[in-house]
């Protein structure tokens, strides 16, 4: 039986907001009229960035110095485009933060509804900073019973530790959590190796070839769910 569901933020039930578009306002502001195909290129290098380095990410002050770092690599690929800029750290830092804006996908609210009305604890399970707590609760308008951040736990989705780790604060053996993620090896195969039941997210159907366990919106996932699994179910129901 499936009485618990975490799920992936971003990719997931996050997304970026225009931000190649917002990096090129932020830089107009500052005299550099940037082509898109230029901010969506630097941009996804600091995400690579910042993907590689997440995990110093891990308070307050050690997230600031993260994100400097992140700004500062943003405005070098920039200068390698041939688009320098003679400005502050603070306000390369504010170049970088102004581009970032996260939302909730639309069929993210139904999904952790329908859990809900099952009485499934809801969980997040991420690779992020510490900053994901207050982003999830100033964009998503429900709860969850824990949020598990890679930064904060010292441990990658990768090779399931993160996974093992929401199952024992949520007190409830792996083999009874559903993840759902958008990425085959930290999602997946991460949770597989914690020896819960995942679904693949597959938005841009990238995978094709997975047919097991792959829904192409968060609106799929309650039918899989109900066809494979029992699930608990709400009071008086």
């Amino acid at each position: 039986m499936i009485t618990a569901v975490t799920f992936d933020a971003y990719g997931t039930l996050l997304r970026l907001d225009r931000p190649f578009e917002r990096l090129a306002e932020e830089l107009k502001r500052l005299g550099l009229q940037v082509p898109l195909e230029v901010t969506t290129k630097v941009f996804l290098r600091e995400m690579d960035y910042y993907r590689e380095n997440h995990l110093q990410g891990n308070s307050p002050e050690n997230l600031m110095g993260l994100r400097v770092r992140c700004a500062e690599v943003l405005f070098k690929m920039l200068e390698q485009e041939g688009y320098p800029a003679n400005v502050s750290r603070e306000k390369r830092l504010e170049v970088l933060m102004g581009s970032i804006r996260f939302v909730i996908y639309e069929d993210a609210l139904p999904a952790l509804d329908w859990c809900a009305s099952r009485g499934l604890t809801l969980g997040v399970v991420s690779v992020w900073d510490c900053s994901l707590l207050a982003t999830l609760k100033e964009v998503v308008p429900r709860s969850f019973s824990r949020v598990f951040v890679s930064a904060i736990e010292g441990a990658e989705k990768s090779d399931g530790r993160l996974f093992l780790r929401a199952a024992e604060v949520l007190q409830t053996p792996p083999s009874q959590i559903l993840h759902i993620g958008d990425e085959v090896d930290s999602d997946i195969l991460g949770a597989e190796k914690a020896g819960m039941t995942a679904f693949l997210l597959d938005r841009s159907n990238a995978h094709p070839t997975i047919t097991t366990g792959r829904i192409e919106s968060l609106k799929d996932f309650p039918e899989l769910l109900e066809q494979r699994f029992p699930v608990n179910q709400s009071p008086g129901s």
